[in-house]
């Protein structure tokens, strides 16, 4: 899912006889333009700059858990239940913001190679899942489908980037198919 997902596409691109198939949940697969790639890197450098100071300010943590989550990416999650988010919200707060932190420097998606050029080489069936209201995630999926010679995208209905969280009933009867 996500950054899962770049990581295993490039896990793909490097050793594509390790593997039958793949199923990849809201996958990109990386920025072309250094243009593109220099405004990410800066995005995630603010990023970083909140969650190296969230290291020793538990306030920061909040401002910058509250300004993540704030994302346009994540509005949809607006559709789950209050306890549903609570608990996303209790996990995500447990995590290490210096673990974070080093995360987006080493795997941001300003930082990690643009995986386009491999797509055509990696014959074995993939499966693009992606939800239907994740627009930048669709055009992706579609994106990624027309250079990857067996691939289809499943659009999950009513749903936004997270699909694990968002359906995952989805999520596993797409698995069940892999």
């Amino acid at each position: 899912y996500s950054l899962g997902a770049r990581v295993a596409l490039g896990l793909l691109a490097a050793a594509p006889a390790r593997f039958r198939r793949a199923l990849l949940i809201g996958a990109r697969a990386g920025l072309a333009a250094p243009s593109a790639r220099g405004a990410r890197r800066d995005a995630d450098a603010r990023w970083i700059a909140q969650l190296t100071q969230a290291v020793d300010d538990p306030a920061a943590y909040d401002a910058f858990f509250d300004a993540w989550s704030a994302q346009p990416l994540f509005a949809t999650q607006a559709r789950l239940s209050e306890a549903a988010r609570a608990a996303q919200d209790d996990v995500r707060r447990r995590h290490d913001p210096r673990g974070l932190a080093a995360a987006l420097a080493v795997l941001g998606l300003g930082n990690m190679p643009d995986l386009r050029p491999a797509l055509p080489t990696f014959d074995r069936p993939v499966r693009l899942l992606v939800g239907a209201d994740d627009v930048p995630f669709h055009a992706a999926a579609e994106a990624m489908a027309a250079q990857l010679p067996d691939a289809r995208v499943a659009h999950v209905p009513a749903a936004g980037h997270n699909l694990l969280l968002e359906t995952p009933a989805a999520v596993a009867a797409a698995l069940m198919e892999a």
